[in-house]
Parts: C-alpha cells; sequence; structure tokens
C-alpha cells in the first residue's frame, strides 16, 4: 500500500471525526454558552473514538501476528481495523441521533432514565459505542476475508 493512499485513508475519517464534533460543540455551545467545555467535547469525542478504534485494531493485529508472522500484513490488518472503527462510530453517532430523535418524543422518564434529553444523548452514546467496536471488527474481518 503506498503511503499517499494510508494517509488518505486516514485522514479522511479524522477530519470527518473532527467536523461531528465541531458540530456537537456547537449544539452544546448554545445551550451552555461556554466555549469551553465544547472544546472539551470535541477532544473527549475524538480521543475515545480513536482510543478504541486502535485498542480493537491492535487486538486484530497481535492475534494474526501469533498465526501469520508477517508485519506488513498486520499493519494493514490494524489500519483496515482502525479506518472501519472510526466509520462505525460516525455511522454509530447518526443512527444513534434518529433513534434518539424518535425516542425524545415518547420519553416520559423511567427509572434509569430522568428526561427527554437524557434519552436522545443516551441512544447517541449508544449507538456511537456499538459503531465503533462494530466497525473495528468488521474492518478486521473485511481484510482477512479478501487480502490474506
Amino acid at each position: 500500500m503506498e503511503t499517499q493512499s494510508v494517509i488518505a485513508i486516514v485522514t479522511i475519517p479524522t477530519v470527518i471525526l473532527g467536523m461531528l464534533g465541531a458540530i456537537w460543540a456547537i449544539f452544546y455551545f448554545r445551550y451552555i454558552q461556554n466555549i469551553q467545555p465544547s472544546i472539551k467535547a470535541i477532544i473527549f469525542c475524538t480521543t475515545i473514538q480513536v482510543g478504541i478504534s486502535a485498542i480493537i485494531g491492535l487486538l486484530w493485529a497481535i492475534t494474526y501476528l501469533l498465526y501469520g508472522q508477517n508485519i506488513q500484513i498486520n499493519l494493514n490488518l490494524f489500519l483496515y481495523s482502525f479506518v472501519g472503527g472510526l466509520l462505525g462510530g460516525i455511522v454509530g453517532v447518526f443512527i444513534g441521533h434518529l433513534v434518539g430523535l424518535r425516542e425524545y418524543k415518547e420519553a416520559t422518564g423511567g427509572l434509569f432514565i430522568g428526561g427527554e434529553g437524557i434519552v436522545w444523548f443516551f441512544w447517541i452514546f449508544l449507538f456511537w459505542i456499538i459503531g465503533i467496536i462494530e466497525g473495528a471488527v468488521l474492518g478486521g474481518l473485511i481484510f482477512i476475508r479478501f487480502y490474506s
């Protein structure tokens, strides 16, 4: 894999993730009227998504290294899993937002969730985490299926 394509594969999801973080920060800033928590929200979202994707990609690479003994293939496997986790997280945020909006209209509160806004945020967070994990795992499986 050429260096330019690797840079493009890593840069594009990271830029999209940054834009999502910025959009979330704008909405957060609209209610809080303080820029510092908004910047912290961007940093938090980016760090969590990159961290989870990297951990799952590293687990794929270590597992595959035990069987394949080829470092170049392991780096590509890590890259596919990492990018899959970033893209899965982005898709998860959109799905969680849509599900959260639907549940927000029907929410009355309950045992664990007290208000409508928390219901919306809960669904975004849930689908975001599921999307990261699913994207990273599927990215590794796609690489193993088609490239090794």
